[in-house]
């Protein structure tokens, strides 16, 4: 059951805790500063190059951007189909390479308020570039949502998320149950009130019915009451002819 509870972020704690009091990580020191720090600002250098080359006569280090009769265009493709500002990646890769390759905090530290101060710059172009290029850039950064890294702890969390059903949509899994219940009892209710009609109309048809028989009666008395009329100019014409 090793690592079930967090274990592992524990053992990573202590190992950097360890790393940092010391100075260096442990068997890697030269490693770090001699490999991982000229190849980290060498994969900076090209990012920068290619991103430069892609955006051809679009490049400008201003926050504005080109205008289009300068040659001004979004550029979409190359590098900008992963991330949205690769240059300020590769600067951002560089400097902290340079950070790693001499060992500097202070060089660390400056480096983070040149992401900081990017961060700002990028906020600015984002706004430019939306009154110039409108819905175009808008559907350009739906489909690519990440500015500097393609991988960011931003996406871990999107990602864990997704996988976790939250609370609120178990509530709206359960909403379905309870209207198909109230579907039912709205249907028994409404083949209730359907009896309820049919026999009102049953009452009426009856009270109808009766109301009518008078109405029978009546012709049959008067017809009663002719046949007797008939009887009695019968027995007059005859007193008529045998006086």
């Amino acid at each position: 059951n090793f690592g079930t509870r967090g274990e592992i972020y524990v053992m990573g704690q202590i190992f950097l805790t360890y790393s940092i009091a010391i100075g260096h990580i442990p068997l890697l020191k030269n490693f770090v500063q001699a490999v991982f720090g000229p190849m980290l600002f060498c994969i900076g250098a090209a990012v920068i190059s290619l991103s430069i080359r892609e955006m051809g006569t679009a490049f400008t280090a201003l926050a504005t951007p080109t205008s289009r009769h300068k040659g001004g265009r979004l550029v979409v493709s190359g590098l900008y189909e992963y991330v949205r500002h690769p240059i300020y990646a590769g600067n951002i890769a560089c400097l902290m390479s340079i950070s790693i390759m001499t060992g500097n905090a202070m060089r660390l530290l400056l480096t983070a308020a040149y992401w900081m101060l990017v961060e700002m710059k990028t906020r600015k172009e984002e706004i430019e570039m939306v009154d110039r290029f409108g819905l175009e850039y808008n559907e350009y950064c739906k489909r690519v949502p990440h500015k500097y890294f393609p991988f960011t702890f931003t996406a871990l969390n999107k990602q864990q998320e997704e996988r976790e059903v939250p609370t609120n949509k178990l509530k709206l899994l359960d909403e379905p149950k309870q209207s198909s219940g109230s579907s039912k009892s709205r249907s028994s209710n409404i083949n209730g009130s359907s009896n309820i009609n049919s026999s009102s109309s049953n009452c009426t048809n009856n009270k109808s019915a009766q109301a009518s028989e008078p109405t029978v009666s009546t012709t049959s008395t008067s017809k009663k009451n002719d046949t007797d009329s008939d009887k009695v100019k019968g027995k007059s014409s005859h007193s008529n002819l045998f006086p």
